[in-house]
């Protein structure tokens, strides 16, 4: 059971009004900031893009990964996983 915060009355846990007084609980804001990992990636990417020059095969799959990883993290901040 959970309680009102504004008039204490007992309610349920999965109700989004009070039943006794009607407050209404705020939904939790969403960060707009991209998540750590992902400005991280973007980082390291930029990073690869310079270091490529080199050309070696190690660094061009350090770069493809880090791509892909930062694309499927921004596709989930978007879609807001």
């Amino acid at each position: 059971m959970a309680v009102c915060p504004k008039c204490r009355g007992e309610m349920g846990q999965t109700e989004a009004v009070c039943p006794h007084c009607g407050y209404d609980f705020p939904e939790p804001a969403r960060s707009k900031a991209l998540p750590a990992w992902v400005t991280l990636g973007l980082v390291v990417i930029w990073g690869v893009i310079v270091i490529l020059w080199g050309r070696t095969l190690v660094v061009q799959i350090i770069a493809t990964v880090s791509l892909l990883l930062t694309l499927v993290g921004v596709w989930r901040f978007l879609r807001g996983d």
